[in-house]
């Protein structure tokens, strides 16, 4: 398989709403460049810790919060979003 170079990874990650150069940084920093390692988009959800916990027995539910795995990551990952979330005609401002 072709692997592109950081710097392509970078201009790459640049052209998704609300990315900047540093966040693109940050997360190929932190992701270390190849997402193939996680096998799913909810497992490195889960990774970074955006998938809060759905604990419930007997009616009862127990808390939802979410795991405190890897922070900057996290940090980036909710800036992004609400970056994403301003601009006009986003896909991810749909969802």
């Amino acid at each position: 398989m072709y692997k592109l170079s950081h710097e392509q990874d970078i201009v790459l990650l640049e052209t998704l709403p609300g990315v900047s150069r540093i966040g693109a940084m940050i997360m190929l920093a932190e992701l270390g460049g190849d997402v193939l390692d996680f096998r799913s988009a909810k497992a490195l959800c889960s990774w970074v810790g955006l998938s809060p916990g759905n604990n419930e027995s007997a009616g009862k539910r127990s808390s939802g919060k979410t795991k405190h795995s890897n922070v900057r990551l996290k940090r980036v990952s909710g800036k992004v979003g609400w970056a994403a979330a301003k601009t006009k005609n986003c896909y991810f401002k749909q969802k």
